[in-house]
């Protein structure tokens, strides 16, 4: 059977510059970046794919005054259904569910543009047909 894990993990300590070449840190950027992925195939048809996002450690631009950012970790999983018609061997089928766990976060703005950050989506579900020939 086709299993495997991988993950990744990337600390960055970026510092932009402007024309001016006054130096500072992008405030849309997290500093820690995450993921964990699993896929199982299943049987000869089916294959289920996860993973497990994770976004921490932002900070705020100088200027605004609102808490950082929380940290976040998200779990989206796909199941794909492939060759499990005879008659058409290229049709794969994709059910996705991300943010399984509906979980609440959001992404850091400019101050004044919006009253909060910007609310990201929470569970959402997609279907997918693929022909291939």
């Amino acid at each position: 059977m086709n299993r495997y894990l991988s993950m990744n993990y990337t600390y960055q300590n970026v510092e932009l510059f402007d024309a001016d070449l006054s130096s500072y840190v992008p405030w849309y950027e997290p500093k820690q970046l995450g993921t964990l992925a699993a896929n199982v195939r299943l049987n000869r048809y089916l294959n289920l794919n996860a993973y497990l996002l994770y976004r921490g450690d932002w900070t705020r631009r100088e200027d605004d005054t609102r808490d950082d950012p929380e940290d976040y970790a998200l779990v989206n999983a796909t199941m794909i259904a492939r060759n499990f018609l005879k008659e058409l061997k290229g049709l794969e089928v994709r059910g996705s569910v991300y943010n399984l766990f509906n979980k609440e976060y959001t992404h850091p703005t400019v101050p004044g543009e919006l009253p909060d950050d910007l609310p990201m989506p929470g569970i959402n579900f997609f279907l997918e047909l693929r022909y291939t020939f």
